[in-house]
């Protein structure tokens, strides 16, 4: 008959029939013929558990038992698009300005912020003033003394909406007074650079900054204007006096 061999408990915990110490520094748990003989349900499982499944398995000096955290939830998908997301994804394709935009924030299954069209066709015409605008006028409204003419306080920037938008769809060239102070230069047209939506968003920003107090303009009026052709001459010949 072989000799039984001792299989090990590494937390040291033992069974009720051995207590004593293994020669591997934990407690034996009972004992197993390598060539056969038959072992209780209970040390047979801690068998199983501890992945020996036949003949002598020994564990080694201080192997501890390893617990496996179970997987963390799957984040919960956002909603689906409603119409009026829809509608605005494809007004924004086609460069319309839309009535809401929504944002999400990454934060657990994301949080809905709706942002007025007022508010956003203010966002982005400012974005969009920056870009096309702020080298000459400033980010400032001021212009430059001499040189551009500043927007802020400017009665031409708040007056008709329509001879504004020509201004913009076809230049200005000649001598001009704004704020007491003489200019003479030429502005570019941006007809061919700039949709009706982006135009309506610049003049609805300038209008409605530092400290200009004028309505918005809607893409509706620079869009009548874009469909009569002018040049930087016929803007000066209309100019306020």
């Amino acid at each position: 008959m072989e000799t039984p061999v001792p299989l090990i408990d590494p937390l040291g915990r033992g069974d009720c029939a051995n207590n004593a110490s293994g020669p591997t520094g934990g407690r034996p748990v009972g004992t197993l013929a390598s060539g056969g003989g038959s072992m209780s349900g209970m040390k047979r499982r801690f068998l199983e558990l501890l992945g020996v499944t036949g003949g002598v398995g020994l564990l080694p000096r201080g192997a501890e038992a390893q617990v496996v955290a179970p997987l963390p939830p799957k984040a919960p998908a956002f909603p689906a698009s409603t119409p009026q997301e829809q509608a605005d994804d494809k007004a924004a394709l086609t460069g319309q300005p839309t009535r809401s935009v929504e944002r999400i924030t990454a934060t657990g299954a994301g949080i809905a912020q709706t942002m007025p069209a007022a508010e956003t066709a203010a966002s982005d015409g400012a974005a969009q003033y920056g870009q096309t605008c702020g080298a000459c006028h400033q980010l400032t409204g001021q212009g430059v003394p001499g040189a551009f003419p500043p927007l802020a306080g400017n009665k031409i920037v708040q007056g008709d909406p329509h001879f504004l938008s020509r201004i913009v769809l076809y230049g200005l060239q000649g001598q001009v007074t704004v704020n007491g102070q003489t200019y003479n230069g030429a502005m570019p047209g941006f007809s061919t650079q700039l949709t009706d939506a982006q135009i309506s968003q610049i003049l609805t920003y300038i209008r409605g900054t530092w400290g200009n107090g004028a309505s918005s303009v809607d893409p509706t009026v620079v869009a009548a204007e874009r469909a009569k052709p002018g040049t930087p001459d016929d803007n000066y010949k209309n100019y306020p006096k």
